[in-house]
């Protein structure tokens, strides 16, 4: 079952904001990866869990509702329905057929080979040692090679992975990251060469130059301080990474970056132009309809959405305020500060609040990688703050050199 896991999760991955997957061949990969949770889910032949699937009900007859009654219905919505609805159930049956410990040890390699073959082959694009090609999907031109994406026309200088842009791969890095939460806190890792590659995870989320991602890690390296029980040999650590915070907050003001971003102010279709119109534009659309909002992706958002400057609806929960209406935005909430007591009872706020701001940089919230703490499954009935995950259960035998 190994091999046919690692796939499965590697497919979450592709429909997940790859280039490749989820826009060049989205309407192929879309149903190969439906198909194949199927196929998973009989070959492991999983138990549904009852709150998973009343979730997963829920969430599904809203978005179906929304797009058949709210708003003026039009086929390419409930098309797009549909592939949100396949995504959903995708990603329900995978993550009920892998317990959530295993299924986190395949989610950090894949992620860490994603990680460091995309650091590789952006500094050999930096040194213009590798030929890119144009791949193009509605209007976008995108610079590939291989899998890797380098930018849009021109290259990005900034590390996107196989993702559409920098800040969607930020996301895909900072779930390892929140996955390991507790290891990280407490500088204890079960799996081979677990800080080698979460090592590399960091590297290649600061490689990124994503602010939303920068702030993540500089949040975690905050409780990572704070949580640690002083001794004589913590007490260095702490020093350490005391000094490792405030070079990361002087690195991210003077980031390139950042500074670009807050020069942007005032001019027009900038990153932060862009991304303040998009917030204050479905702002004002949840605000004129906060019960129901404009119906998904329905003609009546898009025009609304048009007149008032939202380019690229680049926040995702107000994405969901704005057409699914605040009682959906707050459902969705509840429902995964509820879901997180399962993993972090002592630091679930802390989690939330890590995982809304992800949410809040990029549309997300309608890939599978935003369902896996919505449907995972975990063996164990109660799980401490300081737990470890025994991974040595989940580790596929053969794979310990991973």
């Amino acid at each position: 079952m190994t091999f046919y896991s690692y796939i499965a999760v590697f497919l979450m991955f592709l429909v997940s904001g790859t280039v490749f997957g989820s826009m060049l061949h989205a309407s192929v990969f879309i149903y190969i990866f439906f198909i194949y949770s199927i196929f998973f889910a009989f070959k492991s032949k999983i138990k549904y869990g009852h709150k998973e699937l009343i979730f997963f009900g829920i969430y599904s007859l809203c978005l179906l509702c929304s797009c058949l009654f709210v708003g003026e219905y039009e086929s390419n919505s409930f098309n797009m329905v549909i592939g949100f609805l396949l995504l959903a159930t995708g990603a329900l049956n995978i993550m009920q057929s892998i317990d959530y410990n295993k299924f986190r040890y395949i989610y950090l390699n894949i992620a860490t080979f994603i990680a460091f073959t995309s650091i590789i082959l952006f500094l050999l694009q930096q040194q213009n040692l590798i030929p890119l090609h144009i791949e193009e999907k509605a209007g976008v031109r995108y610079l590939m090679f291989l899998y890797n994406n380098f930018g849009w026309d021109y290259p990005f200088d900034r590390l996107a992975g196989p993702y559409w842009e920098p800040g969607a791969f930020q996301i895909i890095l900072n779930y390892v990251l929140i996955m390991y939460f507790n290891e990280i806190c407490n500088f204890s890792f079960s799996v081979p060469y677990g800080k080698l590659k979460i090592l590399i995870i960091i590297t290649a989320l600061l490689m990124t130059q994503s602010t939303a991602g920068y702030i993540n890690l500089f949040i975690l390296i905050v409780i990572t301080v704070l949580n640690m029980k002083m001794t004589k040999k913590t007490f260095m650590k702490a020093i350490f990474i005391g000094i490792a915070l405030i070079a990361a907050a002087f690195f991210l003001l003077s980031s390139e970056t950042y500074t670009e971003k807050m020069s942007q102010k005032g001019s027009d279709k900038t990153s932060y132009e862009i991304r303040k119109m998009d917030n204050l534009a479905m702002l004002q659309m949840t605000m004129e309809r906060p019960i129901l909002g404009y119906g998904i992706n329905s003609p009546a958002f898009r025009n609304r959405g048009k007149h008032l400057g939202n380019i690229t609806s680049s926040n995702g929960l107000l994405a969901l305020s704005s057409q699914l209406g605040c009682i959906f935005l707050l459902f969705f909430c509840l429902a995964l500060y509820s879901r997180l007591k399962k993993f972090y009872p002592q630091k679930r706020f802390l989690v939330f609040f890590l995982l809304l701001m992800l949410q809040a940089t990029e549309v997300f919230v309608f890939l599978p990688i935003a369902f896996i703490f919505f449907f995972a499954k975990i063996k164990m009935d109660k799980i401490s703050q300081e737990n470890q995950y025994e991974l040595e259960n989940s580790i596929p035998e053969g794979n310990n050199n991973i």
